[in-house]
């Protein structure tokens, strides 16, 4: 019985079955490549149904009205935003001098110490 070979622990022989199941270069058989085709076609689908779903919307008044109320919501806050990021800006700049001055005393002091 050691001489007989159990049929169920037989490798079988890949290139043989590959072409035989029908596998192509990159190893991917009929079943996949078929799935990897509808997988894209169904990606074609989705885009065309979003593209006819965000056309429809832009026609649509109620999403104009909002779209437009948006817009002057931003500006809003925009032109609110604007004098804060004015005053952000020349705190960070007196910030930003106020170190350099004391790296520069430092600087100084630590040659002068030399």
């Amino acid at each position: 019985m050691a001489d007989e070979k159990d049929p169920e622990f037989e490798q079988p022989d890949v290139t043989t079955s590959a072409k035989a199941e029908g596998f192509d270069a990159t190893g991917a058989d009929t079943g996949e490549r078929a799935a990897k085709d509808e997988l894209f076609e169904a990606i074609d689908h989705f885009k065309n149904a979003a593209s006819i779903l965000f056309g429809r919307a832009a026609k649509d008044p109620a999403v104009k009205t909002a779209t437009k109320e948006a817009g002057r919501v931003v500006k809003q806050i925009g032109d609110a935003a604007e004098p804060v990021a004015r005053e952000l800006t020349k705190e960070m700049g007196r910030m930003t001098q106020d170190m350099l001055s004391l790296v520069e005393r430092t600087r100084k002091r630590f040659d002068e110490e030399e």
